[in-house]
């Protein structure tokens, strides 16, 4: 009686029909039940997140540094640790486009590193698999905060198998979300130009987007982000995707070819 009614979404209802219709046949197979039950499942709404363009992202990125220096003095609002975690926490969310339980899972023994390159072993949906960022030298950096960090913070250095995204304690945080409604909120870009609200899952949206924009192919894609081509298809690229593939819809054989079409 205390709690909140929300109606279901399409994909809750989808997810639930499997294991339901288990139990329906378990109880057609013992006669339980006179004839078997099947479960119509709801088509998928598309529901992709509002996104941050490239130019909100950069505005973005330099606004958030001057709202982790105001934490120093802040009393309310989110202390500078919190602030400062958060920071790093939306620049690897938006390197990576990996999913808000997988960050939260991650410890400091997926991180690997070797020479220049780098990758992350996450654990999601789609079973375990290695995540490229986007920028590794960049990504890179970002961990490499959180680590000084924290070994500043404990005196001591940090476990391997400690949670990256950690409170003072060490135990894992287990979300970002009123830090990261409340640092969009003071930076100016809780919502886009249609006045829809931004969550943190417009991160892995704004990953999708501009590795989109920058030519990276679906399926390589949806591998990183343990999807599938025909989701990233669906879901992602909200601008024409003729526009992404200008140049190669625009090229020409050879000059000569090119030369002919303007005298004709």
């Amino acid at each position: 009686k205390n709690g909140k009614y929300k109606t279901p979404s399409a994909n809750t209802l989808r997810c639930e029909a499997v294991p339901l219709k288990k139990v329906f046949d378990f109880a057609y197979d013992r006669d339980y039940i006179p004839k078997p039950i099947t479960i119509p499942k709801p088509s998928l709404e598309k529901n992709s997140r509002p996104h941050f363009t490239r130019k909100e992202w950069n505005l973005l990125t330099r606004r958030m540094r001057e709202y982790v220096k105001r934490g120093k003095g802040s009393v309310g609002g989110g202390s500078y640790r919190d602030r400062y975690i958060l920071q790093q926490y939306v620049l690897i969310l938006c390197q990576t486009g990996i999913r808000v339980g997988e960050a939260r899972a991650m410890v400091w023994d997926d991180v690997k590193i070797d020479g220049e390159k780098m990758f992350i072993i996450v654990s999601g949906k789609t079973g375990e698999r290695d995540v490229i960022p986007a920028d590794p030298t960049r990504t890179r950096k970002y961990f490499q905060r959180l680590f000084d960090f924290r070994r500043e913070e404990i005196g001591a250095d940090v476990s391997s198998g400690e949670y990256v995204f950690c409170h003072k304690n060490g135990t894992k945080i287990g979300s970002f979300k009123k830090g990261f409604e409340r640092l969009l909120t003071e930076t100016g870009l809780l919502k886009n130009s249609k006045g829809e609200k931004r969550v943190i899952y417009s991160l892995r949206h704004t990953y999708c987007e501009l590795r989109l924009e920058e030519g990276v192919d679906h399926y390589r894609l949806s591998q990183n982000m343990g999807t599938s081509p025909e989701m990233i298809s669906k879901f992602y690229g909200s601008h024409s995707k003729n526009v992404r593939h200008y140049d190669e819809l625009t090229k020409r054989k050879t000059q000569q070819r090119s030369l002919l079409i303007e005298q004709s």
